[in-house]
């Protein structure tokens, strides 16, 4: 009897060595959870990031570009309110020259507002035959017949138009006015406004949603490595808080495995969730056993 209690006392302590190792290996694979909960939350937060700044980048550009289209209608309207004064008063001196024929007067004045005045690129008076009378851009023109296509559309207007259109790489803005000679139709005479100067200010508005864009884009670059780091100190912390009372449990099951029943004494039951739980049926179950091998003791004595 003696020799086959010591023969199953050895299987038992073969049989709880191989267990406690295979404890180890789960155990090992199991601190695998505070890593996987880490990238999970890392790519979570990485995520949500980039998808809120995409949206925030999205309605940012949006709301500069309509800004932006309202500066530019805005400027364009003060523009040609301002150019319309202008170009009205030209009209009416035009139309004086026409009726007596005499077109020194209104081109020395609208060579002296062409030089005054650094939008209004050119001035150009044409009958509706396409005959230019005066052109302050190409004077060797005069008193010739104007064929491009810009000029072809402008003598066949036969009310007050604004032109818009590139040519050689400048943009221009051309107020269309008609000429007439004792109420009679006679011909055009176009004033051409550079839009340089609205350009360079759009170019220089749309650098700075791009200079705002890549600011939100650095913000949220920073935004998302604060989090990040809130969140593996918060794992970290959490992992640990579930992690430990489970390790402390373990050992004590490798020490009760090798039969010392004092384990139980070491375990304290910190919380009521399910690692409460576990450490109070383990507790019971370790003083049924020791119960349990009081008795076998007796018994075999």
């Amino acid at each position: 009897l003696h020799q086959d209690l010591v023969s199953s006392k050895t299987e038992n302590q073969i049989g709880f060595s191989i267990a406690k190792d295979t404890m180890t290996k789960q155990i090992h694979i199991k601190r695998g959870i505070r890593w996987r909960l880490l990238s999970t939350m890392i790519g979570l937060i990485v995520g949500l990031l980039i998808i809120i700044t995409i949206i925030q980048i999205l309605v940012q550009n949006k709301f500069l570009e309509r800004e932006l289209d309202s500066h530019i209608t805005h400027i364009k309207a003060n523009i040609q309110t301002r150019d319309k004064t202008l170009s009205d008063y030209l009209a009416h001196l035009t139309e004086n020259a026409v009726e007596s024929a005499n077109f020194s007067q209104i081109t020395r004045i609208i060579k002296q507002l062409v030089d005054k005045d650094k939008d209004l690129k050119y001035v150009i008076l044409s009958d509706y035959a396409s005959k230019a009378y005066i052109h302050t851009q190409k004077p060797e023109l005069e008193q010739k017949i104007l064929s491009s296509t810009e000029d072809w559309f402008a003598v066949n207007q036969s009310s007050a138009l604004i032109h818009e259109f590139e040519k050689e790489g400048i943009s221009f803005l051309e107020f269309i006015v008609p000429i007439n000679k004792n109420t009679n139709p006679w011909g055009v005479l176009r004033l051409g406004f550079s839009l340089d100067m609205l350009n360079k200010e759009i170019a220089a508005s749309r650098i700075d949603i791009m200079k705002e864009t890549r600011y939100i884009v650095i913000w949220s670059i920073v935004t998302s490595l604060i989090f990040i780091v809130i969140g593996i100190a918060t794992i970290f912390m959490v992992s640990t808080r579930l992690s430990n009372p489970l390790i402390n449990l373990t050992k004590a099951v490798w020490k009760l495995a090798e039969g010392d029943f004092s384990a139980m004494d070491t375990i304290k039951v910190m919380s009521r969730d399910e690692i409460g739980i576990l450490s109070n049926a383990f507790i019971e179950m370790s003083r049924n056993l020791r119960e349990s091998h009081r008795k076998l003791e007796e018994y075999s004595h």
